[in-house]
Formats: structure tokens, C-alpha cells, sequence
């Protein structure tokens, strides 16, 4: 059956095989580091959102808390003149030992690197970050990169190697960090073993684990410390084909815990925090300026979609209820 996966796969086949060739050889089970490397995004004029994990060499017993250290800086050398933004922070097993900070007062479009470490032993790679030009800034241009859709087990992350060394201001992640569902063994094609979960990520453990599997990857962890990102997410942070109230219907808990787990492991500060109430809701969808040459809308094309109302693949017909004018994928919430 021809898919819109296996479609891409053939197009895609020739320039993939030719990166492959140019780079370091990625073994096909890696060595698993627990040191999950930094982050940064959703760049601001006067801000950006920073992020790490303490590792498990660094925490202490689930549930008492560790205190975070930071410092973002002008200069790589960290030198005391060029301190632009400190603190300490604390994060304990509740929060999976991550660490989500909004470094503010920076000044607009500079480049900044930050750090973090503990009283515990861990100090963290340098990152390096950007802020945003002000809204009413003339900038004469800005470089993007967008990524997408990276499953662990069907290649290697060889893109983001190049991506790292490309000079480029800011990235977009569209969605599809994780997928939920793994693959024990490497028959059929898959080339990295995914067995979490049996093979399924289900609760919040699992999809914890789900996000630590990914970032052990080596090329994942480098091109998210080169500059900052403006994630969405997309069906498998939860589910595949997820939309609307699917999910919310019929497993509730599964649905918070995929979200949970997301903004645990992502450089996002979410506009409305994730709710208290069943079904879980949380406001992703934002607006982010640079200077007057562009506008970012990030949006949510999972949580506000209308429901699955039948089954179909690339090519194939589907039902009249597709027809239906009234359906919406962004919902009316984001039209405000």
C-alpha cells in the first residue's frame, strides 16, 4: 500500500544515503547518556525560556528538592562583566528533576550563552541563545530552520548534525518530538530499538522515558543547545491521529500525562497552564513578533480539531462527514 510515509521514503531516499555518507557514523544502539543537555526558546525581545534536566548522578531521593544555579552571559568565558541575567531555582521529582526558567531583562537581538549547575555535582553544557529584534525594529533579515516529525526509529538524526553547523537565528519544531509507539527489535526497516513501554507509552513514565530516549541521541542534544526553538506539537506527542476530544473521551489520564510530560521536557512556557480539571487543557497556541519583517503564529492543530470521522490514507477516499463545511482543525479559540 502506498502511504504518505513510504512516498516520502522513495523521494527521499538518494540525498538522505548522500548525508549519510559525509558524517560520523552513529552506532545503531548508542551508548544512553543521562545527561540531558539544555535548551532554550520562544525568543522575546527582552527574554528567552531556558531548560535542562538534572541527571541522575546529580539527584537526590524522589521527591526532596535540588537547587538550580544559572547565568546567562555576553560572552563565552562567562566573565563577571558580562553577566545579563542569574538565579537559582529548585526542581525535585514531581517535575522529573527538569528546569524551566524565563531569563529576562536581556537586551533585543543579541546573542547569549547560559549555563546551569548544582549543589550536587552537575554543570551543564553551554548553551547559546538569541533574543528577538523589537517589534518595531527594521531588521533586513532573519534565517529560520524548521524541523519536524522525528522518529527514533526509523533513522538517524543526521539532519540536525548539519543543521548545527548551519549560522541560523532561530528554529521551528512543527510537532512530533516523540512517537508514542516503539519498535522492539530492528526487523522491518527500523534501524534504532524503541521498547519502552512495551512499545507504547501510555502514563507519564512512559512518556518521560519516551523524551529521554530521543535526547540520547547526540545530535538531538547539540542542535538543541545552538540556538532557541519555537516548538508546537503535533498527533504522536500523544497519540497518533490524536484530535480533539478523542483522547479526553476515552483515556483522560493518558492525555494529561503526554502533556505533562511535553512541558517537562520542552522550552515552552505555556500561555494558560496546564488545568486542574478532566479533560486537561492547556494554551500552546502564540504569537511571537520579530521586529516588523515577521510574525510567527505558532498554532494548535491537535487540541481544538474536531474529532476522527473515519479512516483513511494518502490517496485513498474518505467519507462525506469530511465534507462536512462546519469542521474545523484550529477550532474557533485560535481565531481571536
Amino acid at each position: 500500500m502506498l502511504t504518505r510515509r513510504s512516498l516520502l521514503k522513495g523521494v527521499l531516499a538518494t540525498p538522505v544515503a548522500f548525508i549519510a555518507n559525509r558524517l560520523p557514523a552513529v552506532p545503531t544502539n548508542p551508548p544512553f547518556t543521562d545527561d540531558y543537555g539544555v535548551a532554550s526558546g520562544d525568543p522575546q525581545a527582552d527574554r528567552v525560556i531556558l531548560w535542562t534536566r538534572v541527571p541522575e548522578v546529580a539527584q537526590r531521593p524522589f521527591g526532596e528538592v535540588v537547587t538550580v544555579s544559572y547565568q546567562v552571559t555576553t560572552t563565552a568565558d562567562f566573565s563577571a562583566g558580562s553577566i545579563a541575567a542569574e538565579g537559582d531555582l529548585q526542581t525535585s521529582g514531581s517535575a522529573d528533576y527538569t528546569v524551566k526558567v524565563v531569563a529576562d531583562g536581556l537586551t533585543p537581538a543579541t546573542p547569549y550563552y547560559y549555563r546551569f549547575w548544582t549543589d550536587t555535582g552537575y554543570q551543564s553544557v553551554v548553551g547559546q541563545t538569541k533574543t528577538a529584534p523589537l517589534s518595531d525594529a527594521h531588521p533586513q533579515e532573519i534565517s529560520f530552520a524548521f524541523v519536524s516529525c522525528q522518529n527514533f526509529t526509523q533513522g538517524f538524526y543526521t539532519a540536525y548534525a548539519h543543521l548545527a553547523r548551519e549560522q541560523v537565528d532561530f528554529c521551528v519544531h512543527l510537532g512530533d518530538h516523540i512517537y508514542e509507539a516503539g519498535h522492539v527489535g530492528l526487523k522491518h526497516g527500523y534501524v534504532r530499538e524503541d521498547n519502552i513501554g512495551g512499545g507504547q507509552a501510555t502514563d507519564l513514565g512512559t512518556y518521560r522515558q519516551k523524551y529521554q530516549l530521543y535526547l540520547s541521541d547526540p545530535y538531538l542534544r547539540e542542535v538543541r543547545r545552538c540556538f532557541p526553538w519555537i516548538v508546537l506539537w503535533d498527533d504522536h506527542e500523544l497519540v497518533n491521529n490524536y484530535a480533539g476530544p478523542q483522547v479526553a473521551q476515552q483515556s483522560p489520564q493518558r492525555q494529561r500525562d503526554a502533556y505533562t510530560a511535553f512541558l517537562e521536557y520542552m522550552p515552552v512556557q505555556p500561555i494558560q497552564p496546564l488545568s486542574p480539571n478532566n479533560p486537561a487543557q492547556v494554551r500552546l497556541y502564540r504569537q511571537l513578533a520579530f521586529g516588523d519583517l515577521l510574525e510567527v503564529f505558532a498554532l494548535d492543530e491537535r487540541q481544538y480539531r474536531d474529532g476522527l470521522v473515519c479512516e483513511r490514507d494518502f490517496l485513498t477516499a474518505g467519507c462525506p462527514e469530511l465534507e462536512d463545511p462546519t469542521r474545523t482543525m484550529l477550532g474557533e479559540a485560535q481565531r481571536v
